[in-house]
């Protein structure tokens, strides 16, 4: 097992014509970032799903920690700063992934193989540390997920500024689970949408806070969803089209937490840019699914637009 310890130093100005600009971690290697080290403006021009890491390519463990900053790197395909493969594991302790561009997954690109039996999925768990300003041309500007995202209980991790057609924050097709942390200020630009969050497989919330994502092109400014779980946790201030807090394709289960809508005060509210097109949350469907609210004192403000099926109940 090779080990790679990064403490300070810069890795800079470096192309591979494959996977991993900066570095490329094997499926026994664990490489750790710490005390400022600095992997920037590196470039992988692989094409396909499974190349790219601008900054940083991971079969193995990769631990991230300190004052470290990967930045400014590109990927031809996916990962503009860190690509996880389908046997990859990465912790983010600290540190910052910025200003990195790929096709998906701007910040960092998490893959699996859903084809094999059992699964083998990458892993990212997010502790601190901040994902900010980057893009992807396509889908997941600061994380595109395949494989298993969880941002960690009593972490403060921060998702922010990122952009993409759709899920300028976070685009999720597996599971992603969201214990803590922000994700704010991200843009999903397409017609689809997902400001914050675009998941088309399983999202659960139990903490943590959705703001002021913008899909002013399209639906769900905070969070675009198939399926999705509110146990806790704020989604506010967030613009769309249709769905200013959540467009919700399937189903949306809520039992705790807040989704700020149009009787908030206006720095809270979830706005939609089209008259009765779901100021909080919008359904597009009615598959006799229920929405739950155990707050009474909540000022959700539901609207369905020309498509009921919304269901109030009581847990």
């Amino acid at each position: 097992m090779g080990t790679f310890n990064m403490k300070g130093g810069v890795i800079i100005d470096n192309t591979a014509s494959g996977s991993g600009g900066g570095i490329f971690v094997t499926s026994a290697g664990v490489f750790t970032m710490e005390a400022g080290a600095n992997i920037g403006n590196n470039k992988a021009n692989g094409a396909g799903d499974t190349a790219g890491g601008g900054g940083v390519y991971n079969q193995g463990t990769f631990l991230m920690y300190g004052d470290s900053t990967i930045h400014e790197n590109t990927a031809s395909s996916n990962g503009g700063g860190v690509y996880i493969s389908a046997s990859g594991f990465f912790e983010m302790y600290n540190g910052v992934i910025q200003n990195n561009n790929s096709t998906k997954g701007g910040g960092v690109y998490v893959n699996s193989s859903l084809i094999s039996i059992p699964l083998i999925l990458g892993t990212f768990n997010m502790y601190e540390g901040i994902i900010s300003n980057n893009t992807a041309s396509l889908d997941g500007g600061g994380v595109y997920n395949l494989g298993t995202f969880t941002m960690v209980t009593d972490g403060d991790g921060i998702i922010n500024g990122n952009e993409a057609l759709r899920g300028g924050g976070v685009y999720n097709d597996f599971d992603f689970f969201m214990d803590s942390g922000t994700i704010s200020g991200n843009i999903a630009s397409g017609t689809s949408g997902g400001g914050g969050v675009f998941s088309s497989d399983a999202f659960e919330m139990e903490a943590g806070e959705i703001s002021g994502n913008f899909a002013n092109n399209g639906d769900g400014g905070g969070v675009y969803c198939r399926l999705f779980r509110m146990y806790g946790g704020n989604i506010s201030g967030n613009e769309a089209k249709r769905g200013g807090g959540v467009f919700v394709h399937y189903l949306f289960t809520k039992t705790f937490g807040k989704v700020y809508g149009n009787d908030a005060a206006a720095s809270l509210k979830n706005t939609a840019t089209e008259s009765d097109l779901g100021h909080a949350v919008y359904f597009e469907s009615d598959p006799d699914d229920y929405y739950r609210n155990d707050t009474a004192d909540e000022t959700d403000e539901i609207d369905t637009g020309d498509y009921t099926g919304l269901t109030m109940v009581e847990s």
